[in-house]
């Protein structure tokens, strides 16, 4: 996460689905110290760009499926540096803003993936 910018303290906002790419962000941003606000689902936008404007809100990780809900709040969220998308690659079409896949970011930081690999390592013993 610090290689993505975020650092503690930051206030970081996610709007997901709970599988295991939410979760895996969630307790990683507790670990470095970071406010993590999970928003609820059924908000409308514009109370979706209010939580993210009054919590300054730095990076923002959202599931594909919640693209069009992005676009439409992205436009209002002057605080955000970041948006990331855990679940994968998102079509350039879907989106007004540009969007970083979070898990190609993981793959091509060789610092992150060694402790991924001292994990699988450690299970094969």
């Amino acid at each position: 996460m610090t290689e993505l910018g975020v650092r503690p303290g930051d206030r970081i906002a996610t709007l997901a689905w709970n599988k295991n790419g939410h979760l895996e962000i969630y307790y990683v941003l507790a670990c470095i110290g970071v406010i993590c606000h999970t928003i609820n689902l059924g908000r409308h936008p514009d109370q979706i760009a209010f939580i993210i404007n009054d919590n300054e809100v730095t990076h923002l990780f959202f599931d594909t499926t919640f693209a069009p809900l992005i676009n439409a709040v992205s436009a209002r969220s002057s605080s955000v540096q970041g948006c990331y998308n855990p679940t994968g690659p998102i079509p350039v079409q879907l989106m007004e803003n540009p969007v970083n896949d979070y898990e190609t970011r993981l793959r091509e930081s060789p610092r992150l993936m060694t402790g991924r690999n001292w994990m699988r390592t450690r299970q094969r013993r």
